[in-house]
């Protein structure tokens, strides 16, 4: 048995950090333990072909991303880059009358880098969360980045257990 002492920042990279599993179904709010972690995607996704949702599915409560692509983007250009999902995590697993408080909790565990929660959240994923992820799993990440650049122009995330021939497509 091991014990740790709490640390309220390692905490929250880990709630992050597991936030982005269930954006890419690695795990589900509606099933315990790893869902996903190779084989063929099509046998869990809980999307039919022709994208329309499956009645059975082991993700009911929030849905993984349809493309395996999640934009890190340095502003809210678009509805489903990484901190639109991860607010929309946290409204369905806190509910949407404690979001803001929560949001503000988790910024200010993240640290000062921005004026809004929103605002500190996106700069920890464009800055700090590849390097986290990084260290987490020894330099073997199971999350990629895709980056255009030093100017955090353009950054995304893909779940290495759905890459297939059309992810970069």
């Amino acid at each position: 048995m091991t014990v740790r002492k709490a640390d309220l920042q390692r905490d929250i990279r880990s709630l992050l950090s597991y936030a982005i599993g269930c954006m890419f179904g690695r795990y589900s709010l509606d099933e315990e333990g790893l869902i996903f972690a190779g084989g063929n995607w099509d046998d869990v996704s809980p999307y039919e072909r022709d994208g329309t949702l499956r009645e059975e599915s082991k993700y009911r409560t929030f849905l993984p991303d349809a493309d395996n692509c999640i934009p890190i983007l340095d502003n809210d250009y678009l509805l489903d880059d990484i901190v639109g999902r991860f607010v929309e995590f946290v409204r369905v697993v806190s509910g949407e009358e404690t979001l803001e408080e929560n949001l503000d909790f988790i910024a200010n565990a993240l640290g000062s880098r921005g004026t809004s929660s929103r605002e500190i959240i996106r700069n920890y994923f464009l800055r700090d969360f590849y390097k986290d992820h990084l260290k987490i799993y020894q330099k073997r990440p199971i999350y990629w980045l895709f980056d255009s650049g030093k100017q955090d122009g353009f950054k995304a995330l893909i779940y290495m257990h759905r890459y297939d021939e059309d992810t970069i497509g």
